[in-house]
């Protein structure tokens, strides 16, 4: 499963721009490390850059068993568990 996606986008994503149905996943944000600044969310590096990419039906459903073990982990460890804006990793 390769989409050409830069670090951040990956890091970006979140599971609102997964669209299950539609097989696609969409980049609108990126996740970003500055090493003495920390993390911050910024927009993609160009006006293409933010685009909608179809996926393949075994990337969907590769994605859709991650969720799964996602929420459980979720379920597991309760109130440790953070996730401010539901990224997918």
């Amino acid at each position: 499963m390769t989409f050409g996606l830069r670090r951040g986008e990956l890091a970006g994503l979140r599971w609102q721009d997964v669209g299950i149905d539609t097989q696609t996943i969409t980049i609108c944000q990126t996740y970003n490390y500055v090493p003495n600044k920390g993390t911050y969310i910024d927009t993609p590096k160009t006006v293409s850059s933010s685009r909608p990419l179809r996926i393949s039906r075994s990337a969907v459903l590769l994605l859709l068993d991650y969720k799964k073990w996602q929420d459980a982990q979720r379920e597991k460890f309760g109130d440790a568990w953070e996730d401010k804006d539901g990224r997918v990793v």
